[in-house]
């Protein structure tokens, strides 16, 4: 089966979670707390995980290899990941910026 990758970018509250909460079998890594509100919006109270922290949101996708109930997984925020990550990136490198260890190699 052929799989649809995709980068969903707008202002806050134009509807990109609503719309991705209408994919097929939704799951949701979130990052803002905000899910609850979905559910008005028929998303499935259970198809969701709050994560605080790129470790956390790391588990959840190799979680989710394996699980065959979701056809569809939605990060929400998406900044929050890559933040987290790079955080995590300076700390292991024991440095201050991704900058520090110089163009193109961070």
């Amino acid at each position: 089966m052929k799989r649809i990758k995709m980068g969903l970018y707008g202002e806050p509250g134009t509807g990109k979670s609503v719309f991705g909460s209408k994919w097929p079998k939704p799951f949701f890594i979130t990052t803002d707390g905000n899910y609850e509100w979905l559910e008005d919006f028929g998303a499935d109270p259970n198809a969701h995980k709050q994560v605080y922290s790129w470790s956390e949101a790391k588990q959840v996708f190799e979680s989710l290899k394996t699980d065959t109930t979701y056809e569809t997984i939605v990060v929400d925020l998406t900044e929050d990941l890559f933040k987290w990550c790079e955080q995590e990136y300076c700390i292991k490198a024991k440095i201050d910026h991704v900058s520090d260890v110089g163009y193109g190699k961070g």
